[in-house]
């Protein structure tokens, strides 16, 4: 009703198994064996419409064909049995939170390290570790952080840095980062963010701002 339904996309279907889809995916006919059918049904995807928060029902229905003789003739009979899945949709991929507990305006000195403390990077669709499911398959647990300056440089402390994979910069003296990792592993080694405007690199002068933009 609420959602789309599909075999997935790496599953190698017997030859010997016909299947097709009706009404914009939402149905799923499969015409086998009782062991391939029973097999297929372990690799069936729902997929929930964005928009759509509500109860759902996935509707299964079993049938046979029974073949009755009479005079070298068959009349053909499906004979059936129906049941039900019940599933609740409920909001999904909501929007990452940045929290900012310092001061809104920090003041540090050309060339001197300054120690950037109060920032915390929190998703309720991540959870602290990864989360496998029952296929294997990865559905939670890693998010991706970008942090860039205009000016100076960011670094962050090498005993922390090997918790991430940084996907752009070594998280040591860059003006960009880009990292993943577990929700608890970025919280760490955002908690150890420094950064320096050096007057021999960037010709810095007193007074001027920098931001540093987190996304």
């Amino acid at each position: 009703g609420k959602g789309k339904v599909s075999i997935e996309d790496d599953y190698n279907i017997n030859v010997a198994l016909q299947f097709n889809y009706s009404d914009h995916n939402k149905t799923i006919h499969i015409r086998s064996t009782i062991q391939d059918i029973n097999e297929i049904a372990e690799h069936i995807l729902y997929h929930s419409i964005k928009g759509e928060i509500d109860d759902d029902v996935i509707k299964v229905y079993v049938s046979k064909e029974v073949c009755h003789r009479s005079e070298c003739q068959c009349d053909f009979q499906s004979k059936g049995i129906e049941g039900y899945i019940n599933i609740f949709v409920v909001a999904i991929n909501s929007a990452p939170v940045i929290n900012w507990t310092g001061q809104n305006r920090l003041v540090t000195s050309i060339d001197e390290k300054l120690s950037i403390e109060g920032i915390v990077v929190s998703d309720d669709d991540v959870k602290s570790t990864k989360t496998v499911d029952s296929k294997e398959r990865i559905f939670e647990g890693f998010m991706t952080v970008s942090i860039t300056v205009s000016t100076g440089f960011i670094s962050f402390s090498r005993a922390l840095v090997g918790g991430i994979t940084m996907l752009s910069g070594d998280g040591l003296h860059d003006e960009y980062l880009k990292f993943i990792g577990d929700i608890d592993n970025i919280n760490s080694v955002v908690s150890s963010l420094e950064y320096i405007c050096e007057r021999a690199v960037h010709n810095c002068t007193g007074g001027q701002k920098e931001q540093i933009i987190i996304h």
